[in-house]
């Protein structure tokens, strides 16, 4: 079995996923398609979709023809999106394909989004059985993340050199008592950032938040106006400081300009200097959208515990992947709320509380949970590491399968 990407079109995150799994894909010109005949081809999902709209020209056609009339597998590789992909993507993608193909499809779905995966499952074909579809979840950028740490901790000296950085020190204050990046604007950061300023604890805690060219201003307050009014109108208020801050030129963490942000390794510096992240995930949903991204991920395994604002069950999720979260020490209830809105509410009400603790009960709180933090670091080469690695391989599994006959 042969799996291949088209040259031209982005090369899928997944290219890296059959690499390690001992099955790399081929990078193919599409008029090499009927010379090598893959059983699998492989392409970015959104690609896939803006692709469309040049079909007609030359160096399209023959991707165009062998999609039509060959067997073949289509993986649609969302696992690095920015925008959660959902059922909308997927279901253009195969209104584009056809219902008067004169082979089968197979189509493999790989996406971080839940709720797509499970839309697609349940459907399991389309088109009168010519097209069967099939799902799996999954996050490259997590998967990467897991995988570098875990390469960094092969052996005790190694796991304990690198913890040794993040452990608390029980007679030190750290400079600052959260991290939150907020770099890509969005509705519910905006909020945060308000809300921060206007409770006075925007100072506690290294915060990121990239200013916008006017363009980027007008551009995102079209699309942010229907958000907070449908979603965060009681929000108003935090919404409008934070915009002004944003549009003032943002904010900066001293650390990430020394070049944490932009490394390849781990960010450690602004961890180390603070106790505790507030993460501000891609999108908090109203239930359409269930996932989690490396923002997440990266705050565990850099040793921080954290207060998430993103999607409901996006902790529940977490812990599935072997992670442990912090209910024992502070109100986690918020997980499990399908209004983002109230969601949001519960979750400052515990950043609240912690950022008004005296000094000396916070310490101790947070030097208190450590086991859960090394359990989370740990987990890298563990749970978290397995359940990525076995998703990788019904990935594979399931794109070499090859596609049905009529």
């Amino acid at each position: 079995m042969t799996g291949a990407y088209i040259k031209g079109l982005s090369r899928p995150a997944l290219a890296r996923v059959f690499e390690v799994n001992g099955s790399p894909l081929r990078e193919l010109e599409p008029q090499e398609l009927l010379a090598v005949r893959p059983s699998a081809i492989f392409v970015k999902a959104d690609d896939f979709v803006e692709a469309q709209r040049q079909w007609r020209s030359p160096q399209n056609l023959d991707l165009v023809n062998y999609l039509r009339v060959h067997p073949v597998t289509l993986v649609l590789d969302s696992s690095c999106e920015g925008p959660a992909a959902g059922p909308e993507l997927l279901g253009r993608v195969l209104t584009t394909l056809g219902a008067d193909r004169a082979a089968a499809l197979s189509v493999v779905y790989v996406t971080q989004n839940e709720v797509a995966a499970e839309q697609a499952n349940r459907a399991g074909s389309l088109y009168g059985g010519r097209c069967s579809l099939s799902a799996v979840t999954f996050n490259y950028f997590a998967r990467a993340l897991v995988r570098q740490v875990a390469a960094c901790l092969k052996t005790p000296d190694q796991h304990l050199k690198y913890v040794s950085r993040l452990f608390p020190s029980p007679r030190r204050d750290r400079p600052k008592r959260y991290l939150s990046f907020n770099n890509r604007p969005a509705v519910h950061r905006l909020i945060l950032v308000g809300w921060l300023k206007r409770e006075g604890h925007l100072n506690q805690g290294w915060v990121s938040l990239l200013g916008g060219a006017a363009s980027q201003r007008e551009n995102f307050a079209a699309r942010s106006e229907r958000d907070l009014t449908e979603r965060f109108a009681a929000f108003k208020d935090d919404y409008d400081i934070g915009r002004q801050l944003w549009s003032g030129g943002g904010l900066a963490i001293p650390l990430e300009q020394a070049g944490a942000a932009t490394s390849p390794e781990l960010p450690l510096a602004p961890f180390e200097q603070s106790y505790f992240s507030i993460v501000t995930e891609s999108e908090m949903s109203t239930g359409g959208i269930r996932r989690f991204t490396e923002k997440s991920v990266k705050a565990l395994l850099c040793g921080h515990p954290m207060i998430v604002l993103g999607n409901a069950f996006t902790l529940r999720d977490l812990r599935s992947m072997g992670f442990k979260t912090f209910h024992d020490y502070w109100n986690e209830d918020y997980d499990a709320v399908a209004s983002p809105a109230e969601r949001l509410s519960m979750a400052l009400q515990e950043i609240d509380r912690l950022l008004t603790m005296d000094a000396a009960s916070f310490r101790d709180m947070m030097i208190d949970l450590w086991p859960i933090v090394d359990h989370n670091i740990r987990n890298a080469q563990g749970m978290g590491l397995e359940v990525l690695t076995a998703r990788e391989r019904r990935i594979v599994d399931l794109a070499l399968a090859g596609a049905p006959t009529l």
